[in-house]
């Protein structure tokens, strides 16, 4: 499968721009990571907070029962299949 297999560099970083380069993409890597928990823990407890409203608007609590787990599952199935990618793509990677 070719989405699996390693990436090779082509192009190497020049020796006085790896320094730049890679604190550049730490910094890329680390928000991207910080900016999608941080939109995960947000939503999940601001939708905490709104059940006792939405039971008196009418909703049951199985039906946001359902709406809160519906939010834990793509988290979970992302985490466990990009999980599953990197140790299959970058094994050297995955066990420093």
């Amino acid at each position: 499968m070719q989405l699996l297999k390693p990436h090779i560099a082509t192009e190497k970083v020049p020796q006085e721009k790896v320094d730049e380069t890679y604190k550049k993409l730490r910094l890329q890597v680390f928000l991207g990571i910080f900016i999608g928990y941080a939109g995960y823990y947000l939503l999940r407890n601001n939708f905490s907070l709104a059940i006792p409203q939405l039971t008196q608007a009418g909703f049951s609590k199985g039906q946001l029962g359902l709406a809160l787990s519906a939010v834990s599952l793509p988290m979970a199935s992302v985490s466990l299949s990009w999980g599953w990618c990197l140790t299959t793509a970058m094994p050297a990677f995955s066990y420093r």
